[in-house]
């Protein structure tokens, strides 16, 4: 029984191993591996570019790597403790899935294709446009609570 957790471990290494990666020396494999401020120099030049990439970042290392990190830690369980363990594993395994499918659809291929769509035609997929759509309201509604904020202190500090 302690196997499928050493199984599902091994499924994630090697999931996860850029050993199984192609490497070529082509321009856009570089860009896939770019940081976080690289996409920012190369293409946040607009509002809807930099909501793009924070938007991908965040699912991609909190949503998709967060999913994932309950296995390890629930076979670890299972292997010392196993009868609360194969249970934490049983509920973790989907949670994994559900992270490798998150990380998946956050991609850095995905991100640079979509970013590269937004540059020349200024188009984005539907989800992806509700969701930047979204974000842009809420930080619109945050900005105008600061500045209120603001001018709150500011008639309080003539006040007094």
């Amino acid at each position: 029984m302690a196997i499928i957790p050493l199984l599902m471990v091994g499924l994630m290494l090697l999931s996860s191993s850029e050993s199984f990666a192609k490497d070529k020396k082509s321009k856009k494999v570089k860009q896939e591996k770019m940081t976080y401020n690289e996409y920012i120099n190369e293409y946040g030049h607009d509002k809807t570019s930099l909501t793009l990439i924070n938007l991908f970042f965040d699912k991609r290392d909190n949503a998709g790597i967060g999913q994932m990190s309950f296995l390890p830690v629930s076979s670890t369980i299972a292997i010392v403790y196993p009868p609360v363990g194969v249970g934490l594993v049983a509920i973790s395994c989907p949670l994994f899935v559900s992270g490798l499918i998150t990380r998946n659809n956050y991609s850095h291929k995905k991100l640079i294709k979509t970013l590269e769509e937004y540059k020349i035609n200024k188009t984005l997929p539907t989800k992806l446009e509700k969701k930047v759509n979204q974000i842009h309201i809420i930080e619109k509604e945050i900005f105008d609570m600061d500045m209120e904020d603001a001018r709150f202190a500011s008639l309080k500090q003539i006040k007094d």
